[in-house]
């Protein structure tokens, strides 16, 4: 299965720009254009990024590190893939601060996936939320090791 094409858009909403970031990160992406339309702390949702290779890691540092004078940005909804990248590249955050991040989330009865919103605001007190199926109202488990997904955290933003 292709990656998604990537893609961003804007939302203007009062005082805060949200971009929104979709699709793969990966060799196809050249980020220029839009470094150019940043002017001002924006808020990066990034729920819908998808996969990101080593080129699009390149891509996203240079990215961050260019709009950082107009920062410190903030990062929502970041996806498993963006996690994962924090918490391997020392320098992926830039000068932004994660607000929240996607947390994968299975049941152990009926096996359905679910991705929940965590807010990491608490840094290293971060707390994963108890949840329950909304089809089999089975408990709801974390779908890797808490310890490893919120390294990031205990290491400061």
């Amino acid at each position: 299965m292709r990656p998604r094409a990537f893609r961003w858009s804007i939302e203007e909403a009062q005082s805060t720009t949200t971009i929104r970031l979709q699709g793969a990160l990966d060799e196809n992406v050249v980020l220029d254009e839009l470094a150019q339309t940043i002017t001002q702390p924006v808020v990066f949702d990034l729920e819908e990024l998808g996969t990101i290779n080593s080129v699009g890691v390149r891509e996203w540092v240079q990215f961050v590190d260019r709009i950082a004078d107009f920062g410190p940005h903030e990062l929502v909804r970041c996806s498993p893939a963006f996690v994962f990248q924090l918490n391997l590249i020392y320098n992926f955050l830039g000068n932004a601060r994660v607000q929240s991040v996607i947390a994968p989330y299975v049941c152990d009865s009926c096996k359905i996936e679910r991705n929940i919103e965590v807010d990491t605001r608490a840094g290293s007190n971060t707390v994963l939320p108890k949840l329950a199926c909304k089809t089999c109202d089975g408990p709801l488990s974390f779908d890797g090791i808490e310890s490893r997904y919120f390294l990031f955290l205990r290491r400061g933003q």
